[in-house]
Order: structure tokens, then C-alpha cells, then sequence
């Protein structure tokens, strides 16, 4: 009986194993310092394929990010699970994106909704390699890179849920600086005054 029970956990564990490493979308954010101890966050959300497992139809919905794990309170939550204690405030979003919300109990963290149903398919559906939705926040937050997770709880179309995937921090896209700028433009001067120089 007992190698019964650990047969059976083990085969558990190499199903959530193998249902977790089927997911063709990858979550990737950039994060920045702002004003008032704040701090913006740019969600990507791409069909890049990179397990194989795509093909055309499937869709998902009830898409949660900030998650630290199963039953844990959310990366972006300041007092343990405690009723209004998520500090994420939605800046944009854009179709089909309809709404974010919050989930709480197995998994935690901001939500969000796509389509007219709220977190009920049918959901986004990519159509094309790259296809991708997008959205930004704010919060107080400073999540550490590599620890933020992600899921899509609902799928269809031969999609499978995807279940606390790890997010990807991105470099955020730095200006260059003036300086730098001015050094540039003296550049291509000396270049340009040279050539014509050289042509007389």
C-alpha cells in the first residue's frame, strides 16, 4: 500500500511537472523606479511556441501575475493576504484585454479578464507566432527579479492552463544621455566636414 501512495504522488508530481512545462506563452516585464517610492511595471504576454505545444484555436483566460506560489500571498501584497492589501494599481491595457481584477485563495494576485465574460472562455487566442497583449501598473512593490510567477487558469481549444510559469525581467530601454548625444553629432560633423575635405 505504501508504494502504492508513492507511486501514485510520484506519477502526481510528473503530471503537474509535465502540464507546467506545456506552456507556448511567455510573460516578460520591465520594471522601473518612479516618484514616490512607486514603481512602473510593462507586462508582455507573447506566443513564442518555445515548448512546441501551440497549435491554432487554443485560447486562454483568468491570466494572474505576481504570483509567489500555490496558497502564497501575491509578490505585490503588503500585509500577508489581509483584505486590501494588493498594492497594483492598472495604468493600461488594451483589447482583449476587458478588465483586471484581483484573484485571491490558490492563486493570488492582480487578474486579468479577457473578453465579455470576465475570467470565462472563450479568452485570447493567439493567431500568430509573436501575437502578444500587453499591459502596465504601478505599485509600491519592488518585486525581485526571478521570483515573480504567473498563470492562465482557463483554456480551451486543446490549450492546456498554464500554472505558476515564471515571468521574465527584461532590461528596461535606456535614453542615451545628452552627453552622449552631443558627442554623437560632434562625430558625424568631424565625418561630414572631412569628407568634404577629401573631395576637393
Amino acid at each position: 500500500m505504501k508504494s502504492l501512495k508513492k507511486f501514485a504522488f510520484a506519477a502526481a508530481l510528473a503530471t503537474a511537472a509535465a502540464s507546467a512545462a506545456a506552456a507556448p506563452l511567455t510573460l516578460t516585464y520591465t520594471k522601473s523606479a518612479l516618484a514616490g517610492g512607486l514603481y512602473g511595471y510593462d507586462f508582455r504576454l507573447t506566443l513564442d511556441n518555445h515548448d512546441g505545444s501551440w497549435s491554432a484555436g487554443q485560447q486562454w483566460d483568468w491570466i494572474i501575475f505576481g504570483e509567489s506560489g500555490l496558497s502564497a500571498p501575491s509578490l505585490f501584497d503588503t500585509n500577508g493576504s489581509a483584505s486590501g492589501g494588493l498594492s497594483w494599481t492598472t495604468t493600461s491595457f488594451a483589447a482583449p484585454i476587458t478588465t483586471v481584477t484581483e484573484s485571491s485563495g490558490g492563486h493570488n494576485g492582480p487578474t486579468l479578464a479577457v473578453g465579455a465574460n470576465s475570467v470565462v472562455l472563450p479568452g485570447w487566442s493567439p493567431a500568430t507566432l509573436g501575437d502578444f497583449i500587453g499591459w502596465s501598473g504601478t505599485s509600491t512593490v519592488n518585486v525581485t527579479d526571478g521570483t515573480m510567477k504567473w498563470s492562465a487558469l482557463m483554456a480551451g481549444g486543446g490549450a492546456q492552463p498554464i500554472n505558476l510559469e515564471l515571468a521574465n525581467p527584461q532590461a528596461a530601454a535606456r535614453l542615451p544621455e545628452p552627453a552622449a548625444l552631443a558627442l554623437v553629432a560632434i562625430a558625424l560633423a568631424g565625418v561630414g566636414a572631412a569628407r568634404r575635405r577629401s573631395s576637393r
